[in-house]
């Protein structure tokens, strides 16, 4: 999987432990899937563009480390087995440090649309996530396909 927050919580599900690529320390604005395809479903049926050219950031604004969602993803997912959740990651490199990642999201906001006012949005979406991964024979799909 491609996309971070799935990717943690399918490892999670399957190993009872998150395993990141890095230091975790790059900071990135996450949103959900939900949320994305909110954003898709109100461009579909805006009546115009304002500038067709325009290209339009989807994101909230606001900017967190990979280690926080890891740590976000572990709090949750602990209460909802019952397990310890362990998470593995590279050391960070000496003086290793990441800019604050931000975007603007006028051109959405202009439009009416807002995603997320902080951290906390993403929280309702990883029991869900879990629970789907859980319940409907996911993992066996993703498996049989290599992921």
């Amino acid at each position: 999987w491609m996309l971070l927050v799935n990717d943690l919580c399918r490892q999670v599900v399957e190993t009872r432990e998150m395993i990141l690529k890095t230091s975790g320390l790059q900071q990135r604005d996450f949103i959900s899937i939900t949320d994305l395809c909110k954003v898709i479903e109100k461009f579909t049926f805006l009546k115009f563009l304002p500038d067709t050219q325009a290209v339009f950031n989807v994101g909230s604004g606001i900017s967190f480390s990979v280690i926080e969602m890891a740590r976000l993803i572990q709090q949750r997912t602990e209460k909802i087995l019952g397990d310890e959740i362990s998470i593995k990651h590279p050391k960070s490199r000496k003086n290793e440090k990441h800019e604050k990642f931000e975007y603007k999201t006028d051109k959405l906001k202009a439009l009416g649309m807002v995603i997320g006012k902080d951290f906390w949005h993403l929280v309702k979406f990883i029991p869900t996530t879990i629970r789907f991964l859980l319940t409907t024979g996911a993992l066996k799909l993703l498996n049989k396909k290599g992921r």
